[in-house]
């Protein structure tokens, strides 16, 4: 199921309209949609895709020419005689490029693990082909640093030449909640919740059931996709898992700071775990977030670690702790008496996530009182703003976000009031309330004697 992806879809036709010599470097998170964007793009364009395996360089080599054979009807690739990546891709290069301009990789560095001359093949058919040829190549693959890494080292030999990277992002809310249709607001924000924007897990929940159902039926159940999910990805990518798996579970418990996770976990050496923090950053598993006021957010000393991944974070809290159950096929259990009771609290968080999207979505359209210039969480040691919408002129918009069961009064609309107060350099205030369950009369009316005041939806 392909979904939205306008923007990078109208950035590959803008780039293959280009003359020359063109490469890509497309980069995401295994699940992200990497391969469903290449096949939406390509249509009904003449193009090359070979999906690289795990397999040796003469099994790659095999089955690059049997797609290539199939593409082109080339008995090149059928003669034992060219039997060597040299030999071939300076044919695809200088002979079937003419015919097919487009040519993709999926999972390039995969490639490159079976074929280890392969940046050094490609980069020398650049510089001998890319200029007399008008060509596309794009290189698809989930190793994110390694790719951008390698693709900045190298010379493509014509000055004229387009190198781009892209980094294909997870699905927002907006665009996550197009999966499913017939669901209830708040159906689509539990569901976001739990598996953030990636489709490859967005597609796995039936749309014809309840949150429960589908949590129990894709998650819980031990012989489901999802259930290992995370598990395959960490062991695949990291040396120590296990040391890992126990700061992810601190973070997973909203234990945020180091000093926090340094204590959840009983690790004493602070320098450790920094060192794995950064690993998990630079996989996209976590993130650090800093106040929206903050000019250097690395150096801030106010920063917290949060959840990358939504599905990470709740396969950390409800998933890893209850293995024993789960493994027995206590699934009942498990969410009647561990999930459903925390889900709200669970779910708080990503709602914030939600509710800031939809400010850049309103600031875009420009549907907010002022252009805001930044828009994120604000907090200091004493409060914290769950968003806040601001420009240099000092026009500020403060926002509450609040996931609760009850309808929001003008008690809240105070406390948000109060707790403005603290940011800095406010001169023009706005307010801003989202509530999961709506407004109370008496604000609704308080909100339309007081243009300053914004009760928004968040769907």
């Amino acid at each position: 199921m392909f979904i939205d992806r306008t923007k990078e879809l109208l950035f590959l036709e803008n780039m293959s309209r280009r003359e020359g010599l063109k490469l890509l470097f497309l980069s995401g998170r295994p699940g992200i949609g990497k391969t469903e964007l290449l096949t939406h793009f390509i249509g009904n364009k003449t193009a090359f895709f070979y999906s690289s395996g795990f397999s040796s360089s003469q099994g790659q080599l095999t089955r690059f020419k049997e797609r290539a054979f199939y593409v082109s009807n080339s008995r090149f690739f059928r003669s034992k005689k060219n039997n060597s990546w040299d030999v071939v891709l300076k044919y695809v290069f200088e002979t079937m490029a003419i015919k097919i301009p487009l040519i993709i990789i999926d999972e390039f560095p995969v490639l490159c693990e079976s074929v280890r001359t392969m940046w050094d093949l490609l980069e020398r058919n650049c510089k001998e082909f890319g200029k007399k040829r008008d060509l596309f190549i794009i290189l698809s693959g989930s190793d994110c640093g390694s790719m951008e890494g390698e693709y900045l080292n190298r010379t493509w030999g014509d000055p004229n030449a387009v190198v781009e990277f892209m980094e294909l992002e997870p699905l927002k809310f907006e665009q996550a909640a197009s999966f499913y249709p017939d669901f209830s607001a708040h159906k689509k924000v539990y569901t976001y919740a739990i598996l953030g924007g990636k489709p490859a897990y967005l597609q796995r929940f039936n749309r014809m059931k309840t949150v429960e159902q589908n949590v129990k039926k894709e998650i819980l159940d031990k012989d489901s996709f999802l259930y290992r999910e995370p598990l395959f990805l960490l062991l695949k990518e990291l040396r120590e898992p296990f040391l890992y798996f126990a700061i992810l579970r601190a973070i997973a418990l909203n234990n945020n700071r180091v000093n926090d996770i340094v204590e959840e976990t009983g690790f004493r050496d602070v320098h450790m775990v920094n060192k794995y923090l950064y690993v998990l950053r630079k996989l996209y598993i976590i993130k650090r977030i800093c106040p929206i006021t903050d000019p250097d957010p690395e150096a801030s000393r106010k920063g917290m670690y949060v959840f990358n991944d939504s599905f990470f974070r709740f396969w950390f809290r409800f998933i890893i702790p209850n293995l024993s159950f789960l493994e027995m096929s206590d699934t009942a259990y498990v969410w009647r008496q561990m999930i459903l009771p925390d889900l709200d609290d669970f779910t708080r968080v990503t709602f914030k996530e939600i509710c800031i999207q939809r400010l850049k979505r309103y600031n875009k359209y420009q549907k907010l009182p002022f252009a805001a210039e930044k828009i994120g969480s604000w907090w200091d040691r004493q409060t914290a703003l769950d968003a806040v919408a601001f420009n240099n002129s000092g026009s500020c918009l403060f926002c509450s976000c609040m996931w609760t069961e009850k309808k929001l009064g003008v008690e809240s609309l105070q406390k948000l009031r109060k707790k403005a107060e603290r940011f800095p350099g406010a001169k023009e205030k706005y307010y801003g309330l989202f509530s999961k369950m709506g407004f109370s009369p008496e604000l609704k009316m308080y909100a339309k004697e007081h243009e300053e005041v914004l009760l928004l939806p968040y769907y």
